[in-house]
C-alpha cells in the first residue's frame, strides 16, 4: 500500500490530502472557481500559483459530482 490519503468535503468542495514531493500537498476541486476561492481563502498558508481546471462533459452527458 502506498502512502495515506486524506479527504475532506464541504458543500461544493472536495479536497485531498496527499503526499508530495516536498512534504504533503492539498488538491482543492470545487464546483466552481469561486467554490476553489473560498477553500483558498479558508485555509491559512501560502499558496502557489495556479490555473484553475475546468472539467467537460463527456460523451455529451453532464457529470455529477457527490458533493
Amino acid at each position: 500500500m502506498g502512502p495515506l490519503l486524506r479527504w475532506f468535503s464541504a458543500p461544493g468542495l472536495l479536497l485531498c490530502l496527499a503526499p508530495g514531493l516536498e512534504g504533503l500537498e492539498l488538491v482543492v476541486i470545487g464546483r466552481t472557481v469561486a467554490d476553489v476561492q473560498r477553500a483558498v481563502e479558508a485555509v491559512p498558508g501560502a499558496w502557489p500559483p495556479a490555473m484553475p481546471t475546468v472539467t467537460t462533459a463527456v460523451y455529451d452527458r453532464e457529470w455529477v459530482l457527490p458533493f
